[in-house]
C-alpha cells in the first residue's frame, strides 16, 4: 500500500560559470612581478 502513496522526484539543477579574462600588456620582469602579485592578492580574498 505504501508504494501506491510514495513518490520520488529527481531535480537537476543547472549553474554557469562565468570567467572574464582582462588582458594586459607587460614591458618589463618587474610590471610581471608586480601583477602577479596583485592577482595572488586578489585570489585570496575568495578564501
Amino acid at each position: 500500500m505504501e508504494y501506491i502513496f510514495k513518490s520520488s522526484s529527481d531535480r537537476v539543477r543547472r549553474t554557469e560559470l562565468i570567467v572574464l579574462i582582462t588582458p594586459r600588456i607587460l614591458s618589463n620582469f618587474d610590471d610581471t612581478s608586480n601583477v602577479t602579485q596583485e592577482i595572488k592578492g586578489s585570489f585570496l580574498k575568495f578564501r
